[in-house]
C-alpha cells in the first residue's frame, strides 16, 4: 500500500529560493519587433544645407557699379525719387544729379576711350546761367541725351532716345519727368557692370 500511496502522489515543483539574487529570464518575443514610428519633424531632409542656403538667399540688388580702374563709379537711383526729390527741392536736387550723371558717363567713357564729355560742372553751367542767352540749355539737354544713349550701346544694352529726353527737358510739366527717363536708361547701363564694393 505504501507503494500505491507514494506512486500516486504527485511530484512537487522545487519551489524558488528567497535568497537567490538571480532574476528569472523572460521568454524569447516570439513576434517581429517593428520599427518605431518617425514623425515628420523627424524625418532628416534630403536637401543638402548648401542648397538650402542657396536657394533661401535672396539676390542684393546692386546700388553702385566699377565704372574704370581708377575706382570710378556710378549710381544706381531710384529714377521716379529722382523726379521726386527735384520737385521738392524746387530743383537743387535736380542740378546736383545732373552733375553727376554727367561725371558718370564722362568717366565711362574714359574707360573706354570714347568722349562722353569731359567738364560735367559746365553741363550744369549751360543749363543755369546759360539759360540767360537762351541756346545752351537745349544744346546741354541734346548732349546729355546722345551721351546716354552712347553710353547705352557701350554697355551692350543699345536703346535710349536723345530726342526724347530734349523734348521732355524742355517742355513745361513734361520736363518733371524727364530726369527719370534719363536716369531709367543710364540704370540698364550700369546693371551691365560689375558692382562696387561697399
Amino acid at each position: 500500500m505504501a507503494t500505491e500511496e507514494s506512486e500516486s502522489t504527485p511530484s512537487k515543483m522545487p519551489e524558488p529560493d528567497p535568497t537567490s539574487s538571480k532574476a528569472p529570464e523572460p521568454a524569447p518575443s516570439t513576434a517581429s519587433e517593428s520599427p518605431l514610428p518617425v514623425t515628420p519633424d523627424e524625418t532628416p531632409s534630403m536637401i543638402p544645407e548648401s542648397t538650402q542656403s542657396a536657394t533661401t538667399a535672396l539676390p542684393i540688388p546692386k546700388q553702385k557699379v566699377v565704372l574704370n580702374e581708377h575706382g570710378a563709379t556710378a549710381k544706381i537711383r531710384n529714377p521716379w525719387l529722382v523726379a521726386l526729390f527735384s520737385l521738392i527741392t524746387l530743383g537743387i536736387y535736380y542740378l546736383f544729379w545732373y552733375y553727376f550723371v554727367n561725371r558718370e558717363m564722362a568717366d565711362y567713357g574714359e574707360a573706354n576711350k570714347i568722349d562722353l564729355g569731359h567738364s560735367p560742372g559746365m553741363s550744369v553751367v549751360a543749363i543755369t546761367i546759360g539759360g540767360l542767352i537762351f541756346v545752351p540749355p537745349f544744346v546741354s539737354f541734346f548732349h546729355t541725351g546722345t551721351r546716354m544713349r552712347i553710353t547705352r550701346r557701350v554697355a551692350g544694352r543699345p536703346g535710349g532716345s536723345a530726342g526724347i529726353f530734349f523734348l521732355l527737358s524742355i517742355i513745361p510739366i513734361a520736363n518733371i519727368f524727364s530726369p527719370t527717363y534719363l536716369q531709367s536708361e543710364l540704370n540698364g547701363a550700369w546693371e551691365r557692370l560689375p558692382a562696387a564694393p561697399f
